[in-house]
């Protein structure tokens, strides 16, 4: 005899680790992620926990934050969008995360027009700069994402950058 069942959750919000978004936003996958939570010294007090437990977690938030990443093409839409409940404060954090650049990638890029030729060094940038390869390419498509939206405008960029990316004013300069 065969039962079904349907299960629906509900929620009223997510609450984001930093932590685990800054591993996310670096690169890093859920077991390099996870090694490195349980060797931190947040841990140290809690020495009985699971490898797998955290893994399970990890790739959680990392699902949580493959889900939120399609909508940063166009951050508005993140903070619109009703398939994951996120506060305004938290809309705002994982925006800045996101879109913030490394002062050492930022060097390399400076003076240049995101082109597909910018794109093809990412893998000589992430080299030259010792960061993750992932990381690396969200940068410069972020770089090259707001250059588009804004190579035309007339007026005062950053505000316009402020309005189509709602981005910090530290973010925009």
């Amino acid at each position: 005899m065969k039962h079904s069942c349907d299960v629906c959750f509900t929620t009223t919000g997510y609450d984001i680790d930093e932590v685990v978004l800054d591993y996310w936003i670096a690169g890093y996958d859920a077991h390099s992620t996870s090694t490195q939570l349980l060797k931190s010294v947040m841990f140290t007090e809690f020495s009985d926990i699971d490898y797998g437990c955290m893994l399970a977690e990890v790739e959680d938030a990392f699902r949580l934050f493959q889900l939120t990443s399609k909508y940063m093409e166009s951050p508005p839409r993140l903070c619109e969008q009703r398939l994951l409940p996120l506060t305004t404060p938290m809309c705002e954090m994982l925006i800045s995360k996101y879109y913030e650049i490394d002062d050492i990638v930022l060097r390399e890029i400076v003076g240049k027009k995101p082109s597909t030729k910018l794109k093809k060094e990412a893998s000589e940038i992430c080299l030259r700069a010792n960061i993750n390869y992932y990381s690396c390419r969200r940068q410069l498509e972020n770089f090259r994402r707001i250059f588009k939206a804004v190579e035309n405008c007339k007026g005062n960029l950053l505000l316009e950058i402020r309005r189509k990316f709602l981005l910090p004013s530290r973010l925009c300069k």
